[in-house]
């Protein structure tokens, strides 16, 4: 007991140098334990970066394909794609199908020839004649889908009673009464109406003697698609009103070859007026109307080009040699459309546009031109009619000229896409047929 007194007696005298001696080797166990705990922590994080960085340096080295799959994969995707582009140029050619139909009354063995055959055959010499006889009956049926009466210019035998039927029904004739009293809607140029009718009913053919050729058949019958298209959509805007016409007159309709020449114009930087140029100058303004009226092309009887030479334009507005659209998705024609019309209404007009079967690519409007249409809506109707637009306040109606290519969808073939030969309708494709010599 007294010898641990002496050892406490002791420790007490020099605890403060004991204390400093526990204190330093606790202090370098500790640091110890903790550089031994943080070169672990330091290792192993070094290791995941090493990793990493081999990983991607790696992959500098390696083959753009690291395998067979990578090119299947690709392939797959393409192959898909192909099938939804495919997909969706049968679901717009599908939509243009009742529209792009041959009349039944060219009778079956020439609907089950055309049908038959591919869209480049030669159609024989007794279908084309049958078909000049035919479509000279065509052109009031145009004028019924906006409910224009015909001009006297644009007549020709037998077209009274044709119209009359269309307005009135089979069997009316053209001095009934309520055909006479009958109020028409829309107003159309004389003038453009002949030139209409003109270049369906072969006029240049028929003053040489001949049988309209194959392409001109083919030709006649896409322009009819086309005006029937372009005049089913001022249909639709008009129907959209039961009292009132919101486009009440046509000065001009042209398309192809006829609106060519204009629709390259229209997309020259020169001809766009800006709102300064516009306004420094009157002068300029006139200058630069004439340009969008599309020039009549002269008869050359003479002159032997293909139909379509110069009918079709590429995607930049430049007109296309003859030819040139036959392995494409669709053929783009350009339009040209000079219309009065209620300027409330114009937004409708150019929806009607984008929803037609043959949809209409609107490149350039132009609201009031300097130089617009010219015929009034109070003038009287030809032929003594009374016109209903002419009743109606014209306050809001503005001239317009429309620019566009509308766009004429050929048969799905997915050749074109990569994907199996197509094969033409009825069979493999046939030959051109030669032309029979003339019935009779």
């Amino acid at each position: 007991m007294n010898q641990l007194k002496v050892i406490l007696k002791q420790f007490q005298k020099y605890h403060f140098w004991l204390l400093c001696v526990v204190a330093i080797i606790a202090g370098m166990v500790g640091s110890m334990m903790a550089a031994r705990s943080l070169s672990a922590v330091y290792a192993q994080e070094k290791q995941k970066i090493e990793a990493k960085f081999n990983a991607l340096t790696g992959i500098l080295g390696t083959n753009p394909y690291p395998n067979s799959r990578w090119k299947e994969g690709v392939e797959k995707l393409n192959g898909q794609e192909r099938t939804n582009v495919g997909k969706a140029w049968e679901l717009v050619y599908d939509e243009q199908k009742s529209l792009l139909s041959w009349p039944p009354q060219l009778e079956k063995d020439f609907l089950d020839f055309v049908a038959d055959h591919p869209p480049n055959a030669e159609i024989p010499m007794r279908f084309c004649e049958r078909y000049q006889n035919y479509v000279k009956n065509e052109f009031p049926r145009l004028l019924k889908i906006v409910d224009a009466a015909p001009s006297e210019s644009a007549k020709q035998p037998g077209a009274d009673a044709a119209v009359a039927r269309a307005v009135g029904g089979v069997g009316a004739a053209a001095a009934n009464p309520s055909q006479e009293n009958h109020e028409y809607r829309v107003t159309w140029d004389s003038t453009n109406q002949g030139e209409v009718r003109d270049t369906l009913d072969f006029r240049a053919t028929l003053d040489r003697g001949q049988v309209p050729s194959s392409a001109e058949v083919r030709r006649a019958q896409e322009d009819l698609w086309v005006y029937a298209a372009l005049l089913t959509i001022i249909k639709n805007v008009n129907d959209e009103h039961q009292f009132t016409t919101p486009v009440k007159e046509i000065s001009q309709i042209a398309i192809g070859k006829a609106a060519a020449d204009s629709f390259e114009a229209s997309l020259t930087s020169e001809h766009i007026i800006r709102p300064k140029l516009a306004a420094a100058s009157a002068a300029a303004t006139t200058a630069a109307a004439p340009a969008a009226a599309p020039p009549t092309e002269p008869a050359d009887p003479t002159a032997v080009k293909p139909v379509d030479e110069g009918r079709y334009v590429d995607e930049n507005g430049k007109k296309l040699h003859a030819g040139a659209t036959a392995d494409s998705e669709f053929k783009r024609m350009p339009i040209f459309l000079r219309l009065k019309i209620d300027q409330r209404e114009i937004p409708r007009f150019l929806v009607e546009c984008a929803n037609s079967p043959l949809p209409v690519e609107v490149r350039q409007l132009r609201i009031n031109p300097s130089k617009g249409a010219t015929t009034s809506t109070s003038s009287p109707q030809p032929g003594g009619a009374k016109g209903g637009a002419g009743l109606e306040s014209a306050s809001d109606d503005l001239p317009i000229e429309l620019h566009g290519i509308i766009y004429i969808y050929n048969k799905p073939n997915m050749a074109k896409l990569g994907g199996e030969p197509a094969i033409a309708p009825g069979g493999p494709p046939a030959q051109p047929v030669a032309p029979a010599p003339p019935a009779g």
